[in-house]
C-alpha cells in the first residue's frame, strides 16, 4: 500500500463522529473549512438529534459514493412505545391518543393527564406548545399509555423478529424522499398530507438490547434507505400500541467502518490528513486487478483489456462474506478491524463452492505502484464453474480460470479517478 504523501491533495474517506444538534451539512461545512477543500460528499445523513458515524468522501473520491450503497449500517436506537408525533421522533409535534390512531387507548400517560388538567395543554389546538416539547425531550415515556408499560419482553422480541428480513417500509412523511421533485418534509411542513409509497429495504438484524417498557433500546443492522423512525412506528403498531417514536439514535458502523475509529469535532487539519483512508482502503469490499505500465496508459484512455491479456495472478478478491451487506465484526463500538488480506484467484477458488460468487461487477483497477487508478467491471464472465459431485480437489487453475469466460470476456474501465 503506497505511503500517504503529506503534500498531496486530500482524496479519500474520512470517518467523523457527529455530535447531537448539528445537521450533517453543518459537519460537512466545518470539514470544508478545516480541510480547505470544497468537494466533500457523505454516505448517508443523520438527523440533527442523532449521533455517530458520518462517512465523508473528499476530493475525487466523491465520485465513488454509489459503490458504498450496498453496505449495511448498524444503529443503536432508543424507542418509546405508544407515543406518536408528526416526525416519529421527540422533535416533532405531539399527537394525543385518539386524534390519529385510537389503538393507543384513551389514556395519554400521567404527565399528559396532569398537564391537561392544569389547563396547560388543549388537545387538538396546542400540540406543539413548549410543555409538550419539554416532556417529549426529557421524559417521553410518561406520555405512553398503561398498556405500553405492561408489554412483555417476549412479545417485543417476536415483533422484532417479524420485522426482520427484506420487507417494504413506508418512509416517514418528514423525510428527504421526493414527491414530484419536492422533498416530502417540505410538503409536510406546509401542512399537506403526505403518503409515501413503501420502499424495499432489509433489516439484517434487530436485537433487543434494553427492556424497560415503554422504553426500549434496539440494535439494528439494516440496508441503505432504512428509517429507524419508521421502525419505532412499525414496532408500536405491531404491538397494538398505536405507534412509537425514536427517542435516540447512534450510528455505530457502515460495513466494516466503526464509529470508534472516527474523528471527533472540532476537526484538526493535521488529524484529517492522518486519519483519511485512501480510496483503495475505503473500497475494501471490492476485488483488485493490478495493471502493468502499458495497460495503465491504455486504461486511462478508456480502452478495455481483452481476455487474452488478463492474468489470474494479478486478480485479488476479498474473502467470502466481506462484500456488500457484510456485518461489522461486533455489535458494539469496537475498533475498525484491519482489512483482511485479499486472496489470490487460485486461493479464493480453492475454497468451498458455497463460498464462491460470480466474477462480475465493480473491480478496483490499480496502477503498478498500487494506487487506485479507477474502477472497472468484468464483462463476459459467468458464474463459478460447477465442480464434480462428491467434492475432491478443485480443477486445474488454468482450466478453472478459462471456465469463467464466455465468448468475449474483458475488463472495462468505468470510472477513472486520475489524476489522484
Amino acid at each position: 500500500m503506497p505511503e500517504k504523501d503529506p503534500g498531496a491533495p486530500l482524496n479519500g474517506l474520512l470517518l467523523a463522529d457527529k455530535p447531537p444538534g448539528l445537521t450533517s451539512f453543518d459537519v460537512v461545512a466545518r470539514l470544508r473549512k478545516a480541510a480547505g477543500i470544497k468537494k466533500i460528499g457523505h454516505l448517508g445523513t443523520l438527523d440533527p438529534p442523532a449521533t455517530g458515524l458520518l462517512a465523508l468522501l473528499l476530493g475525487p473520491s466523491t465520485r465513488l459514493a454509489p459503490y458504498f450503497s450496498g453496505l449495511a449500517k448498524t444503529y443503536r436506537a432508543g424507542i418509546v412505545l405508544g407515543v406518536e408525533t408528526s416526525t416519529l421522533d421527540a422533535t416533532g409535534r405531539y399527537i394525543p391518543p385518539g386524534r390519529v390512531n385510537a389503538a393507543a387507548g384513551d389514556a395519554s400517560g400521567e404527565a399528559g393527564k396532569k398537564a391537561a388538567e392544569a389547563g396547560k395543554i388543549e388537545a387538538g389546538k396546542n400540540e406543539d406548545r413548549d410543555e409538550w416539547r419539554e416532556i417529549l425531550l426529557k421524559d417521553p415515556g410518561s406520555l405512553s399509555p398503561p398498556e405500553a408499560r405492561k408489554v412483555e419482553r417476549e412479545r417485543v422480541e417476536e415483533a422484532l423478529s417479524a420485522l426482520s428480513g427484506p420487507a417494504p417500509q413506508i418512509p416517514p412523511a418528514v423525510s428527504a424522499v421526493k414527491v414530484d421533485g419536492v422533498r416530502s418534509y417540505a410538503l409536510a411542513r406546509q401542512g399537506r398530507a403526505v403518503v409515501l409509497p413503501p420502499r424495499a429495504v432489509t433489516a439484517f438484524r434487530l436485537e433487543l438490547l434494553s427492556f424497560q417498557p415503554p422504553l426500549l433500546e434496539v440494535a439494528a443492522e439494516v440496508s441503505s434507505g432504512y428509517y429507524a423512525r419508521a421502525l419505532a412506528r412499525d414496532l408500536g403498531l405491531a404491538l397494538g400500541l398505536g405507534g412509537g417514536i425514536l427517542h435516540s439514535l447512534r450510528r455505530l458502523s457502515l460495513g466494516r467502518f466503526q464509529v470508534s475509529a472516527a474523528v471527533s469535532l472540532p476537526f484538526s487539519p493535521k488529524e484529517i490528513r492522518e486519519r483519511i483512508l485512501s480510496p483503495r482502503e475505503a473500497l475494501y469490499f471490492l476485488p483488485e486487478y493490478r495493471l502493468t505500465e502499458g495497460e495503465a496508459a491504455r486504461v486511462r484512455r478508456g480502452q478495455a483489456l481483452g481476455a487474452g491479456e488478463l492474468e489470474r495472478a494479478r486478480l485479488f478478491l476479498p474473502p467470502a462474506g466481506e462484500g456488500f451487506g457484510a456485518p461489522p465484526d461486533d455489535g458494539g463500538e469496537g475498533s475498525l478491524r484491519k482489512q483482511d488480506r485479499l486472496l489470490g484467484f487460485d486461493e479464493y477458488f480453492a475454497r468451498p463452492e458455497s463460498e464462491l460468487t460470480p466474477l462480475a461487477g465493480p473491480v478496483k483497477i490499480l496502477d503498478p505502484r498500487g494506487a487506485l487508478l479507477g474502477l472497472g467491471e468484468f464483462a463476459g464472465f459467468g458464474a463459478p464453474p460447477k465442480r464434480a459431485s462428491g467434492g475432491g480437489d478443485p480443477p486445474d487453475p488454468d482450466a478453472f480460470w478459462r471456465a469463467f469466460f464466455t465468448p468475449r470476456p474483458f475488463l472495462r474501465p468505468r470510472r477513472i479517478l486520475t489524476p489522484l
